[in-house]
């Protein structure tokens, strides 16, 4: 089946113009999360000259990007201001305040689980990852009150993203202490063990099954000379990120098909998408599951954080 994501297909993003100008003419400036800007590869530290950025690219009051995949992992906009995708989500939700969020909950976490399942993986393998995906709250809570002696929304954001950059993309705790303002030194045990076993999934598993793209990625980090990459991580993001991006247009085309979605008018959000229809998460909880990804779940996200900012 062809994909939708092909640089060519138009997908239709309606941007509140009103809240636009009304954010970008108040001169107040909305700082950006380090730890975000990183992952998300963002040019900008804070709001205004990106959202005038995108301002610059609508059509009366809309965008209209035209996202492609061109290698293995997530689908990409070309260009980062063409999207409503390349913002931080309060201000997402509050240029798309008349769209709902819909999520993967701790989404390649999910997928790695209903991946290791559905390959037979023995469970000894990947006891640690099916802990944290089935009991994420209570490693959350353990771990924050492990570093910072208390556990609150700010915390578990730190946290939240200490998961992601030492556990996914098997980075360094150093650098993520240094950057969150942490005072442990030593990285929980939790956090290492599920490393190692994320690491050794992606070494036993998935790069015997993807040594071409393993190749390749480990060539062109000795070209780039970007040395400080490590291929296996690099690896294992593409391989996430194809799985993710396969249940995301899987569904979208699901709900075209039911006239759920009308005339591509969706927000592609990499781990989910944004619509202008109310949808029910246990049908998308089903179509995910039927498509073989038993772990991952729906959820619609909470508005809040947009309409702070109106």
């Amino acid at each position: 089946e062809k994909t939708i994501f092909n640089g060519k297909t138009k997908l239709i993003e309606v941007v509140n113009l009103t809240v636009l100008n009304k954010i970008i003419g108040s001169g107040w400036e909305y700082k950006y999360d380090p730890a975000w800007v990183t992952q998300s590869k963002c040019p900008y530290n804070s709001s205004t000259k990106h959202l005038q950025e995108i301002k610059s690219k609508l059509q009366k009051n809309k965008l209209l990007p035209q996202p492609i995949m061109t290698k293995p992992g997530r689908a990409y906009y070309r260009g980062y201001c063409s999207s409503l995708a390349s913002l931080p989500r309060a201000l997402r939700q509050a240029l798309a305040c008349s769209y709902k969020d819909y999520d993967m909950n701790n989404a390649q976490f999910s997928i790695l689980l209903s991946v290791c399942q559905k390959m037979n993986v023995p469970k000894s393998e990947y006891k640690g990852l099916d802990t944290y995906v089935n009991k994420r709250e209570e490693c959350l809570k353990t771990i924050s009150e492990q570093l910072f002696k208390k556990y609150d929304d700010e915390t578990k954001v730190k946290v939240k993203n200490l998961f992601i950059s030492n556990c996914l993309y098997l980075g360094s705790y150093k650098t993520w202490q240094e950057t969150n303002d942490c005072s442990v030194s030593v990285c929980p045990d939790i956090i290492t063990k599920l490393k190692t076993t994320i690491e050794n999934i992606f070494t036993k598993y998935v790069k015997p099954n993807n040594l071409e793209l393993f190749q390749q990625i480990k060539d062109k980090i000795k070209k780039t000379n970007k040395h400080w990459k490590n291929p296996l991580a690099s690896l294992g993001s593409a391989f996430l990120g194809f799985h993710e991006q396969l249940i995301v247009e899987h569904i979208v085309k699901t709900l075209m098909k039911k006239k759920k979605i009308k005339k591509n008018n969706f927000i592609y959000c990499f781990d989910g998408f944004m619509v202008r229809d109310e949808l029910d998460c246990d049908n998308l909880n089903k179509i995910t599951f039927d498509l073989g990804y038993q772990e991952v779940k729906w959820s619609e996200k909470s508005m809040n954080e947009g309409q702070e900012l109106i």
